[in-house]
């Protein structure tokens, strides 16, 4: 099976004080289709900066970034965007929900952005709160919601687009041990049950033992991440 992910000689520079900063290093891999891919790595070490290009966030150096055989890197800002939300679901660290929006509006949003209707929107929405446990918040806004369970208002929002790649940058970064590890382990249930590919990053050797692929990005390059668990 042809990998949903490949990337090819990628390259990620800056100008830093007169000085050329090299992030990623003519960088090549392929995340396999249906999998959860972790990215370990110490802070600064390029993870966010991976994730931005493969999302199309963001525009390497060199190098090309192919997604479900899609040539990412070759299209324009406007059709990048589009195939974002058409492919491609988010769970951030902060959880970056509305603060001005009802959870049930901060699911749906990105559905409603892609133009499905309003009351559709809503039903897959209310759906999806019901698999994470908080239908019953609905009406509630993020701040009267803990910091577990904003978080699982966002892989509620990452599914609503029904995506082939999720991409999670340390998801449990913001959350004491407990409410992260369950976080995690119901994001990880909800995506094989999809079969949605997941490229997560942390610094955590524990969240990496968990995945069915672990990698670590040192020197702008990726390499097998060996290392013992937390």
């Amino acid at each position: 099976m042809a990998p949903l992910v490949k990337l090819e000689h990628l390259t990620k520079t800056y100008q830093e004080a007169g000085q050329t900063r090299v992030v990623l290093n003519d960088l090549s891999a392929e995340i396999e289709r249906g999998s959860i891919t972790v990215v370990r790595g110490r802070s600064g070490s390029g993870k966010s900066t991976l994730l931005n290009l493969i999302a199309g966030l963001d525009d390497p150096s060199s190098g090309d970034i192919r997604i479900a055989g899609e040539l990412v890197t070759q299209m324009n800002t406007r059709r990048r965007a589009i195939f974002r939300r058409q492919h491609i679901g988010f769970v951030f660290q902060f959880f970056n929900l509305i603060p001005t929006l009802t959870v049930l509006e901060n699911v749906r949003l990105p559905a409603e952005l892609a133009g499905r209707p309003v009351p559709e929107a809503s039903e897959f929405a209310h759906r999806l709160l019901r698999e994470v446990g908080l239908d019953d918040r609905h009406s509630d806004f993020p701040d009267r919601l803990s910091g577990g369970e904003q978080q699982r208002v966002a892989i509620a929002r990452a599914l609503i687009e029904t995506p082939v790649l999720v991409l999670a940058d340390e998801p449990t970064g913001n959350l004491d041990r407990s409410a992260g590890e369950a976080a995690l382990s119901l994001m990880r249930s909800m995506m094989r049950e999809r079969e949605v590919t997941v490229l997560l990053a942390t610094h955590s050797h524990r969240i990496a033992a968990s995945a069915d692929i672990r990698l670590t990005l040192v020197d702008g390059q990726l390499v097998p991440d060996v290392g013992p668990p937390d």
